[in-house]
Formats: C-alpha cells, structure tokens, sequence
C-alpha cells in the first residue's frame, strides 16, 4: 500500500488515502483545488481517462467562507471529470438527507442544490455515527457523478474509540494495473545451482581473447541460473505490516457482536457492555503493537534502512519518475523520460581531447607498478564479503548469486580477471552503467531534480576492488598521495580533514591573527576528468606497462543507459570522468588531483575536490601571497580542464575583519559569515551555535518521524532506536563543534529529555532518573567519551594523521597513568574547548587500567565502567 495525506496547517488532524500500489494513482496538486482538509488523486483507467477521487472532512464549526470554497471545489471536480468522480468523507451535515423536502439551514438547501445540478449520487443510507444513548445520525457521505456504481455497502463497528461507522463499499471501475502487477520474479536453489557450477569444469574457451572468455563464462553462468530458477507471481509489498494475535482477533469477533447489539437496542447498559468490550481489545492491540514494534526494532539494529523504507511506504510521495517537461511538452512514456534524462545526464561529460602536460616521475622505474597478478584466495574473499542488499549492473548477476556461489565460482573468474589484466582488455559488458534516477527534491517534473546513482555488473567490480586495493598500496607505500588530502584513504575522514583545519584557525586566533579561508568547489569534478591527462598522471605516478594499459582499456568506449520503470533509454557514450558508482574511480581522481598542494604557498587541505585555502593575516602581503595561490589553482583548472564552480567558492573571515577582493579568476569572489563545510557549520566567529542549531532541528526531524511511525516506545527499544538513528546525526564529528555555551548543551540536551519521555511508564519520572532507568549516558557524557575514544585511536595507530594535535608531557609521577598529554596554553574560548586542548584533561584523569587498555573494544569497556560509576571526569564547564 502507498500513502498519500494532506496534514492540516495547524498540530493535529488531517485527511489520507491509502492505495493499492498496483494502481496508477497520482495526487492532484491544482492550486484551484488546493482546501484544507481535502484531498484529491486520480486513478488511471483502461480507457486512459482518469477518475477522481476525493477525501473530505468539513469541521462542524466551519465558517460560511469554508463551507462556499468546500462546495465550488466540488463543482469544480465534477464539472472537469464528469461522471468520473468519487467523493467521500466526514460532511457533519447531519440533516442533509432528512431534510431534502424542507432544508433546515442554508448550507443544506445548497448542498442539496448542488447534488442535483451536477448531479451528485449519495450512497449512504444508513446511520454512521454512534454516540452512547444519543440520537444516531448520518455523518459520513459517499457522493459519485454516476447512479450504480457503489455496490455492497457494509457498515462496520468503528475503530479503537471513533464514534463512527467504518463503510466498506465497492466501486465499480475499470482501473489500469501497472506493469509490475503482472510481472513474475525469480527464485533461485542455490545448493543445486552452486553443486551445477562446481562441476562444470571447461569454463575456459580455447582461445585466449578475454571478449570471448567473459561470453562463454556468462553465457554458461545464466543457463545455469535459469536451469535451477523458478518463478512466482510478483506480489505487492507488504513491508511491515502490523497483524493482530488470534486471541485479539477474537475478542474483536466479540466487541462486533456486542456493538450489533447496541445497534438494535441503544440502551445504556448495550453501550456500556460495548464500551468495556471496545477498550479491552484497544488494549490488546496496544500490546500486539509493542510486541510488533520490537521486532521491527530489533530488525532495524541490523538494517538501520529499514526505518527509511517503513517511511517510504508511509509517504505521500510516490517514488520513482513523474512525467518531465520537455522543450516539446511533457513526457507521456517511461522510454521517454529514460531518453530525456539521459540526454541530460551526458551534458555534463566533455569533449574527448587529447591534452600533453609536462609531468616529472614522481618515483625511479625501480618502484613502478607495471603488472599484477590476481590469486584465487583473494577473490573468494572479496565474492564472500559481498553486500547481497546491493543491486546487479546491466549482466543482472546478483550478489546473492555470487556470493552463494562463490566456492564454485573463484577459480574460473580468477582464470578471467588475470586473462583481463594480462591481455589489457576488459569486456565490454563491464564498461556499461545503468542509471537508476533518484528523486532529491524540488519540481519532479526537472529532469535536473533526478540524482543519477550508476549501477556496474558485479563481476567487474570485484576486479575493480582488487586493482583499487593493488593501486592503494603502491601509492601509500611509496608516500606518493600528498598529506594535504584526506578523502578516500585509510585513517582519513571528514573528521582528520576538520579537526586539522581548526587546530591551525583555533591557534591562529588565539594568537591573535584573523584567517582568511577560502572555500573552492570545482564542477562535477568526476565526471569531467580528462582520460587523456589521467593517464599521463597515472604513469607520473610510477603506474606503467599492462596495468596502465589495462587502466586504459578500462576507461575508454564506455556508455551509460538509464532505466525508468522497465525501459531503457539509448546508449550515450561516456567521454570523460571516472566511472561513477566504480571502485576504482575515487582512486583515479585522489591521482588526478594529487599535484594540487604542490602549487600553493598558503595551508591547504582537501577531501576529494573539495578545497580549503587559507591564510594567517598579518599583512597586506600575506592577502596577496593567498590571492596568487588562487590564481595557482585557477591556472590548473584550466590546464587539467576542471573547471570550478563559481557560484559554491566562497571567502571566510574568521577573527578580526581585514578588508581584501579575492578573485579566482574572471570571478570575484563573495565573502560569507559561515559555511557548511563537510557536513559542519563553521562560523565566522569559530562559536559552535549554528551547528548546535542545526543538529537539533535535524534530530528533531527523525525523532518526530519515530514518533509517528511507532508512537511509544518500551525500556528495550529505546536506546537501540537512539543508537541507530538520533546518535549518529547528534554525534557526526561532535569532536568537531562540541558546545561550549550553555545555551547549546540546553538545547543538545532538549533532544534526549523528549526521546526518553516517549518510554511507556518514564513519563512523569525525573530526566535524571529516566536516564538511569535506560541505562544511558547523558549527552555531555557521550561527548566526552567520543572524545577519549578518538583519542585512544590516535595514539595507538601507526602514522595516523591527527597525531600531530598531541604532545606526550615529560615522565613524572601520577596517580592516574604515565601516558599524559601535555595541556597546550591557550586564551579564548575557540581554542580552550577545541577538541586537542578540551581532551588533555580528560585523558589524563584516566586510571591506569583504562588508559592502558591493549586495544579499543577492551578500552570502551573499561571506558564505560569508569564513566558509570560517580562521574570522576567532569563535563566540559559551559562559558
């Protein structure tokens, strides 16, 4: 089922329609229908006109201005869809039909008008509101444009504590069926399967053309698949769908009887006996609920995914490809839209260009890498670690399959990856993408609104991780990578790139000297990169003979083709970038970009193409020195054809104001007072308050959502709901932008006050007391302890990027541990609670057995033992 609501502008209330996904329904968003508490969708027919259908909930006190836009958005409807209308809903019109002869108000006798003008069928004749001893009446309404069309009218005893009716009706149509309710999916017995691939024992043709290798070895893998396949019609989704215990389901049978029974009679003691009945079983199904949400819960520990496909199915937006304007209109096929957003995703590729850029070998011939060589252990390795959640490429080969199969398939595709490498051919199969596109936001009908995701066979990709993995190894043991770049790499992170930059900022502004930062994006670098320049850089890099070769090959005659609901579109050759949705491509651009450092003077840092640029400001000379690295950078865009994206650099002055034009070529740029930098906001002023604020909102947002979707929560589910969803959005870099104002840490903590009050049972309960209960650190507490837990994996790994913040105080006596860290002096705020300054005294307030535990799982529980008891490390002091 899939949802679509129309939420009321106010807290509460509300009106939805639940439908069929089988059903080609869309919502109608015309602004001359647009009334609060309404909703309007339409659902496609055989025919290829549509049907209207609407909710309705008019409120009993509602103004003589609402009731008249209610009524002309009702002659609207029918007027444009004719005959092909139903509406249904809570009119609170009770006298509508009692009153047809002599209308007892205005608003009947022009209801009652209007069903007759345009005309307008109502099919409920009997009561639908139930309320104790009161008179009965006929609330709800069920009006279409035809006289025969509702069948089969059912009233049912209401649901949970409603006083109405619920109608169960059929109305007769013939609604189109989309194409997946026809199809049919695909079971495979992988024991016989996989005993079918072991024994085949000439997966190898003769000859030695790896086109054809990969042919036969395809070819005989898919007969295979289909030999040891069956199928079973594709059925909709059910998701997560709650089911009430048979011991519910009976007193359910009997709270219906009980509510026949007051029907006849409308007694007080038929309503009371219904009453008892009718809260039993509300009780029942609370507790049906809890059990239910605690398997889900414990389903999502493993899967934290599943929480976004729960929300997915409750959403009113409808996933997938809406019809996309054209320059000739709007398209009307799934081909169609595959076309055009094809079209448009290769606008972004340039020109093929043969460029020669003059390149010293950064190594002698001694350390090359001119060929490897792939072992049969190392490919079941990675076809064993395979993610069976992933989707295939183009060839259709699960993960699941391969990873099932993995024992009887290792050999014969080590035989083909080296028959690959060997030869410096790779199969064409390999070098076609299939783009799903995905909806980020805005205006479904943008074909610029569509995020493509690229899927790549499998196969290729388990080689793609072995050459990435050889090509890692070379260019880290050769300490060829600069240090300036932390994307991609091992022990590098958003976290080192950040942590990195403020160290420097935080000293400098201490010292007394503003920073000019400049933040320089550059324009789908990925997928602009030159072919032609990547490999002279690969070669510049001592990677030589048939791997360049073979890297080559992998680059060239490659194509993309996009798939919208079953259809592709035409293949569009991909003449530049790295290959998106690739193992190797983020390896091939950290080459590409790795001479950047070496062209400036000022500090610089990056993480993949995204660049920090920044200067100590003492003089005017040091604003021109930052200006000339710009033009440094600007020179080399252009000689390695990336262009950067004007409107995304922008210029941070962090401390005191020095007044400069930077320009980054023809483009001058605009100076900012905070910028979001890797996921953190940062302040011109270093204060951590926008990010605070924007952390809360974010969490605010999820909790809400859980909220909605499970309602309450139990002792047990609530911290596995907090440490898969609300901590990880808390607690991203929080070694970053820890607050220290008070307000911050009030308003950080706001979150755990609601998140625990949701628990069944803790809500009157003190915060303090509801923490103990659940057995969870408060948040100042989690901030200290990532603090030590980042700390402890900096000191204890090898050449790890962030050692650098640290310097180990001289031997002495301590009563804690001998393995303290030297407190650095600092003045302001910025630099005092900064991660590297805040952390010393933590660190070194550590008992020996923590502070000297062999390694990090021992470390967090000691940590948490000690961080249990009555807390010896103070919470950093708020300024």
């Amino acid at each position: 089922m899939s949802l679509l609501r129309r939420d009321r502008i106010v807290r509460g209330g509300g009106v939805a329609i639940y439908y069929n996904q089988q059903l080609l329904c869309r919502e109608v968003t015309d602004g001359d229908l647009m009334l609060q508490d309404t909703l309007w969708c339409s659902v496609k027919m055989v025919s290829g006109a549509d049907c209207i259908v609407g909710v309705i909930y008019r409120p009993p006190s509602a103004q003589e201005s609402y009731n008249s836009s209610l009524l002309e958005k009702i002659r609207l409807v029918s007027s444009r869809y004719r005959t092909r209308v139903l509406i249904m809903g809570d009119f609170n019109l009770p006298n509508l039909l009692k009153s047809q002869i002599h209308p007892v108000n205005s608003l009947d006798s022009n209801f009652q008008e209007l069903m007759h003008d345009l005309p307008l069928y109502n099919h409920v004749s009997n009561n639908t509101r139930f309320r104790g001893t009161d008179t009965p009446s006929i609330l709800d309404l069920v009006l279409t444009g035809e006289e025969n069309v509702v069948e089969d009218m059912i009233y049912e005893t209401p649901l949970g504590l409603s006083d109405h009716l619920v109608l169960v009706f059929d109305y007769v149509c013939n609604a189109e069926r989309s194409s997946d309710a026809h199809k049919t999916i695909r079971k495979v017995d992988f024991v016989k399967l996989s005993n079918a691939l072991h024994n085949i024992t000439d997966w190898s043709p003769e000859s030695s053309d790896v086109h054809q290798h990969w042919s036969r070895l395809i070819g005989r893998l898919r007969n295979e698949i289909e030999l040891h396949s069956y199928y079973v019609p594709k059925k909709p989704r059910k998701g997560f769908q709650f089911q009430v215990r048979s011991r519910t389901r009976k007193w359910i049978a009997v709270r219906n009887a009980a509510w026949g029974d007051h029907q006849r009679h409308v007694t007080p003691e038929s309503w009371e006996k219904y009453r008892l009945l009718r809260n039993k079983v509300t009780k029942l199904v609370k507790e049906d609920k809890q059990e239910h949400q605690t398997q889900i819960i414990r389903k999502m520990e493993q899967n934290p995914k599943l929480l976004y496909q729960i929300v997915n199915n409750q959403s009113k937006v409808k996933p997938g490809v809406s019809p996309l304007q054209t320059s000739e209109g709007t398209t009307a096929t799934a081909s169609a839209a595959a076309e055009e957003l094809a079209n448009f995703y290769s606008t972004v590729f340039c020109p093929k260009e043969c460029v020669t850029l003059s390149l010293h070998p950064l190594l002698s011939p001694t350390d090359t890498l001119q060929d490897m060589t792939v072992n049969a252990e190392s490919v079941l390795l990675i076809l064993l670690g395979l993610n069976t959640k992933k989707s295939p490429g183009a060839d259709e080969i699960t993960p699941l399959i391969l990873k099932q199969c993995a024992r009887s398939l290792y050999t014969s595709l080590t035989d083909l990856f080296n028959l690959s490498l060997n030869c410096s051919m790779v199969p064409m199969d390999w070098k076609c993408g299939t783009i799903t596109p995905i909806f980020k936001g805005g205006d479904r009908s943008d074909v610029s609104n569509y995020r493509p995701v690229t899927l790549l066979p499998v196969i290729s990709k388990v080689l793609e991780r072995l050459v990435a993995n050889k090509l890692t190894k070379h260019l880290e043991g050769n300490n060829i990578l600069s240090i300036a770049q932390h994307g991609f790499r091992k022990s590098h992170s958003c976290l080192s790139n950040l942590l990195l930059t403020l160290d420097d900022w935080t000293l400098a502004i201490d010292n007394g000297n503003p920073i000019h930062a400049c933040y320089l994006d550059m324009s789908k670098a990925f997928d602009r990169v030159n072919h032609s320049i990547l490999l002279q850089k690969l070669k510049q890099h001592g990677v030589t003979g048939k791997l360049l070769a073979w890297l080559e090959n992998y680059l060239m005659d490659r194509v993309i083709q996009v798939r919208v609901d079953g259809a592709l579109s035409k293949p569009v050759a991909v003449t530049s970038g790295v290959p998106q949705g690739s193992v190797l491509g983020p390896t091939l651009f950290l080459i590409y970009a790795n001479d950047i450092p070496n062209l400036v003077r000022c500090k610089i840092i990056l993480f993949a193409d995204d660049i920090k640029l920044w200067a100590s400001i003492h003089t005017s000379e040091d604003c021109v020195l930052l200006q000339e690295d710009l033009n440094a950078l600007y020179d080399w865009s252009l000689r390695n054809k990336l262009p950067f994206n004007f409107q995304k650099c922008k210029m941070l002055n962090i401390g005191k104001c020095v007044e400069f034009t930077y320009t980054l070529g023809p483009h001058r740029l605009a100076w900012t007072t905070d910028e979001k930098d890797l996921g953190v906001w940062i302040s011109s002023s270093l204060k951590t308050s926008l990010q605070c604020t924007a952390v809360y909102k974010r969490t605010s947002k999820i909790l809400a959502l859980l909220k909605r979707i499970f309602g309450r929560f139990t002792r047990q589910t609530l911290p596995s709901i907090l440490n898969t969803y609300i901590r990880p959005k808390m607690e991203y870099a929080v070694q970053v932008w820890s607050p220290w104002l008070q307000k911050d840490i009030v308003l950080l903590q706001r979150i755990y006050h609601r998140a625990t009050k949701l628990v069944t049972g803790l809500q009157s309960k003190p915060y303090e007391d509801r923490i103990e209960s659940l057995k969870l650190f408060d948040f100042c507490y989690r901030r200290i302890r990532g603090d030590l837990i980042l700390t402890y994996n900096i000191l204890h790994t090898l050449n790890h990027p962030l050692q650098k913040l640290f310097v180990r105080r001289e031997p002495r006596i301590s009563r804690t541990h001998d393995y303290l860290l030297a407190v650095p002096h600092s003045q302001g705020n910025s630099r005092r609670y900064f991660f590297a300054v805040r952390v010393c005294f933590a660190r070194n307030s550590l008992p020996q057995n923590v502070a000297h535990s062999p390694n990090l799982n021992i470390f967090k529980t000691n940590l948490d033992s000690f961080l249990s008891t009555p807390p010896k490390i103070e919470p950093p002091q708020s300024a």
